[in-house]
């Protein structure tokens, strides 16, 4: 009775001990009940980027006869919604207080699969003892891992950027060329060719003007380019393009019969 009440108040303590974490990782370990080997689970991080590693460590350690004890290497962790993309161990004898001690370190890399709670099941760790023939083994708890929105590293950042900029200059170089080509061929009146040459002047001159390639802040740059590229429709077609997504501008755009090819 007294052990299954032990185990109800390690149940409603553990979140509050994982919350408390201040080094934005979450650990939880159990030792044996003479007290000499002691194990120890954590995740290098409680929150994890979807396509990005993190580590999952499991630490075994002991003190005393270090002949005594014989640990069985542990099995794959079960995992939930993470895969398993790597692994490694280590072990460590040393001296401390007088007391001679070992370690054995298991480290799995994982990584995310979607966004999302991720978790990895408890871990059984067995290990016999020499001295009785018995074996024993300790079991540790289940953590789980919040899995957030990718991040761009500052290179992939960079070059996302420069591609989007470079793309988005060509679509409105292609769309000036080809809305010219189309005026000089079928634009009857003189006063809409006027019109229609001062708003691509305007916003030609407005691109040389604002689009400096060499300005080190790419995310105002493609902002600004936005912008001017939704104002030129919104003048060119009469559109509304203030606070539209791309296929409501399209829907528009396909509302004032523009041909398919400029599309």
């Amino acid at each position: 009775m007294l052990k299954n009440i032990r185990r109800l108040i390690l149940i409603f303590l553990l979140p509050a001990e994982l919350l408390s974490q201040t080094n934005d990782s979450l650990s939880t370990s159990s030792g044996a009940l003479d007290g000499f080997i002691k194990t120890e689970v954590k995740v290098s991080s409680s929150k994890v980027p979807q396509n990005a590693e993190f580590s999952f460590t499991i630490k075994i350690d002991w003190y005393g006869d270090l002949e005594r004890y014989q640990i069985e290497n542990p099995e794959n962790p079960v995992l939930t919604n993470l895969e398993l993309v790597g692994n490694a161990s280590s072990n460590h004898v040393g001296e401390t207080g007088g007391k001679k001690f070992a370690e054995k370190i298991y480290t799995f890399t994982l990584k995310p699969i979607e966004m999302g709670m991720a978790y990895i099941d408890g871990m059984v760790i067995q290990y016999k003892d020499l001295q009785t023939g018995e074996m024993q083994k300790l079991e540790t708890n289940r953590l789980q891992v919040e899995v957030v929105e990718p991040v761009l590293d500052d290179k992939q950042d960079m070059w996302t950027l420069i591609l989007g900029l470079v793309l988005s200059c060509a679509i409105i170089i292609a769309v000036v060329f080809v809305v010219r080509r189309r005026k000089i061929k079928r634009v009857q009146n003189s006063k809409i060719e006027v019109e229609f040459t001062l708003i691509e002047d305007k916003y030609h001159t407005e691109l040389q003007r604002k689009i400096d390639m060499k300005t080190p802040n790419k995310v105002v740059l493609f902002s600004v380019l936005s912008k001017l590229f939704k104002g030129y429709l919104s003048e060119r077609y009469q559109i509304e393009t203030t606070g539209k997504s791309t296929p409501e501008i399209m829907e528009a755009l396909n509302g004032q019969a523009v041909s398919d090819k400029i599309l």
